[in-house]
């Protein structure tokens, strides 16, 4: 979902999705899409709808009274919605209404305070941005062609977030993007893996087994998306 185009805006979110679907296409797989205005009534009802997967597209960024971090959405008429944490909290709050979405990519600035929301409410791979960044649409829209392109073709989401990410960083740095590996570097896949247990000592005590990365799930095995 994202804003409606005279709250877009400096960024190119009409650009983004184009080159989403265009490259979704090019994989040639069946795929069913949706799309509507980044509103909370909207997505209320797309989570509704239980999507395997929930594109965002939106601004993020600190009210300058009260210092919180919002996402910039669109009410009934059309006007800044500044959505805050604890809305979307409890937008996000009612048992099983994320139950069937796998993954989320809240694809604006400094959006990792909300990616953790989404990750706290159940939502098992959520993509954002470090809570100090900016990232460029650009970026953000490279970045997420192979992000999704990976994913449909059977990776898991970490094999298809570092996809994403060295496919970034291995671009040729433009006047549009200076620095791409700096903007790689952004971007944040949540919850993180839990830390490596400590072993319980002695001699002949073995090494705890690492511990498992839950990112390492296939959300398209081979053979679930048709040509």
């Amino acid at each position: 979902i994202l804003p409606l185009d005279h709250q877009a805006l400096t960024l190119d979110f009409k650009g983004e999705v184009k080159a989403l679907l265009d490259v979704l296409r090019r994989a040639r797989k069946h795929l069913t899409l949706s799309s509507g205005v980044a509103s909370s009534a909207a997505l209320g009802e797309m989570l509704a709808l239980q999507p395997l997967m929930l594109h965002l597209v939106c601004h993020g960024d600190i009210d300058e009274e009260t210092g919180a971090f919002f996402l910039g959405f669109e009410d009934d008429e059309g006007s800044l919605d500044q959505l805050s944490l604890d809305r979307l909290h409890a937008l996000l709050a009612p048992a099983n209404l994320v139950r069937g979405t796998r993954l989320v990519f809240v694809s604006a600035c400094h959006s990792q305070p909300a990616a953790e929301v989404f990750a706290a409410c159940g939502v098992p791979h959520v993509v954002g941005v470090r809570a100090d960044a900016k990232v460029l649409d650009d970026a953000a829209a490279l970045f997420a062609r192979h992000l999704y392109l990976a994913l449909v073709q059977g990776n898991s989401v970490r094999a298809a977030f570092e996809m994403g990410t060295a496919a970034l960083a291995g671009t040729a740095p433009s006047a549009r993007m200076l620095h791409p590996a700096a903007e790689a570097a952004k971007f944040i896949l949540l919850p993180a893996p839990p830390p490596a247990r400590a072993s319980a000592g002695g001699r002949l005590s073995m090494p705890p087994p690492p511990p498992r990365d839950p990112h390492e799930a296939v959300l398209f095995p081979p053979g679930s998306l048709w040509p």
